[in-house]
């Protein structure tokens, strides 16, 4: 009697298992208290869809990469896709904001370039994780940053390394330690084929799909040495398995924040620069899918972003060209996206996370956020939209 009473609620405790994964009552916040007038950085003469990521080169440039990731991954099959690049924003710390394209000098004509996670190293370095699939698997990629007789960026590429075929097309976001030493996250169960994310196999994706329902821990923090050249050498971080393992950041001392999206989770490390062991310490769980996170240095604090619900993603395909095409300023769809604050508490000595900003309508696909040095601005990253968005912080 009791073993058909726990059979017969194995369904329902499954369909509360997928309720809760895809947010379908999640409760929507509107909270603009901080920052408002969210818009697109305007851009000219080239393509500026899916901002996934950004860092600051110095209080007045930012530095945003560029690859439309939502179709390549859903949608279009490689040879079909546009390729990526970067474009700098210049004017931060005046309040011009003037959007430009950055040139690359040197990248090799047979490597496809799909950037995804980015990492400012040194003030001189950009580390750049490149799904290039048939034409060179995974890779990270290193530039060294430039500044021309404008003042304005150029990227000079150096060399690569690559990664295991097992991280082909799910490597998500990366941090540099030293040099030499770098954290990357994958974020799926199962890599891609090398023709590209279209070609998956259906039944990979329904696997994957209850795994992550399921909140079955597969994926991971690597922690990885850079072979020039070569294969990089990585193994898992302790203590990092998580559903849907995503964003990284460094706050350049001892502590590291790990982004888990499907289990609304941060995960916090921290860094003994004595034996250069990583443990985790504390487990933060937040209200938002946490996608990328980056480390304000002003305010001493991580910021986290990303969308409320998996629900609302699941219905972006279709309106995918209304994004992109949109020709007015501001975004035209509903699509939740919170940025939460995660800052150490010194009494308890325990990360506490703050919501600094929630909005339906300032971007579609929050993927990240940055404060600038002076807090005048909020830049908002996604991974399907027509633009980095602004917002300015409210008098």
């Amino acid at each position: 009697m009791i073993g058909k009473t726990i059979i017969s609620l194995i369904p329902i405790v499954f369909i509360a298992h997928v309720i809760h994964f895809l947010g379908i009552f999640s409760a929507s916040l509107e909270y603009q208290e901080k920052y408002s007038d969210c818009e697109y950085v305007q851009v000219k003469g080239f393509d500026s869809v899916g901002p996934e990521d950004s860092v600051f080169y110095n209080k007045d440039i930012l530095i945003a990469m560029q690859v439309n990731l939502h179709k390549i991954f859903q949608i279009e099959s490689l040879e079909t896709a546009k390729k990526g690049g970067f474009y700098a924003v210049y004017g931060i710390s005046t309040g011009k904001l003037e959007a430009k394209k950055i040139q690359i000098k040197n990248y090799p004509d047979n490597i496809i370039f799909i950037p995804h996670g980015i990492y400012l190293r040194d003030s001189n370095y950009l580390h750049v994780i490149n799904h290039s699939f048939y034409s060179g698997g995974e890779r990270v990629d290193t530039f060294k940053i430039q500044l021309d007789e404008k003042g304005e960026v150029t990227l000079e590429y150096l060399h690569y390394t690559q990664m295991d075929e097992k991280f082909n097309g799910i490597t998500n976001d990366i941090a540099f330690l030293t040099a030499e030493r770098f954290l990357i996250s994958d974020w799926m169960v199962f890599p891609a084929p090398l023709s590209g994310p279209k070609d998956q196999p259906a039944w990979q994706k329904v696997v994957t799909m209850i795994i992550q329902t399921l909140k079955i821990k597969t994926t991971y923090v690597w922690d990885c040495t850079y072979v020039q050249g070569g294969l990089a050498t990585c193994s898992k971080l302790r203590n990092s398995a998580g559903i849907m393992i995503n964003g990284i950041a460094f706050d350049g001392k001892d502590t590291i924040a790990v982004a888990d999206t499907a289990d609304r989770q941060i995960k916090l490390f921290r860094l003994n620069n004595s034996n250069q062991e990583i443990d985790l310490i504390q487990n933060l769980s937040v209200d938002q899918l946490p996608d990328n996170i980056t480390y304000d240095t002003v305010n001493k604090q991580f910021i986290s972003a990303g969308l409320n619900s998996i629900s609302e993603f699941l219905t972006l395909t279709p309106k995918i060209e209304k994004i992109q095409q949109n020709p007015t300023k501001k975004s035209i769809v509903d699509m939740e996206g919170r940025v939460h604050t995660i800052k150490l508490n010194p009494t308890t000595k325990q990360f506490e996370s703050q919501l600094l900003f929630s909005s339906s309508k300032a971007v579609a696909g929050l993927s990240g956020a940055l404060i600038d040095e002076s807090q005048k601005y909020l830049f908002l990253n996604s991974f399907p939209d027509k633009s980095l968005v602004v917002c300015t912080r409210r008098s």
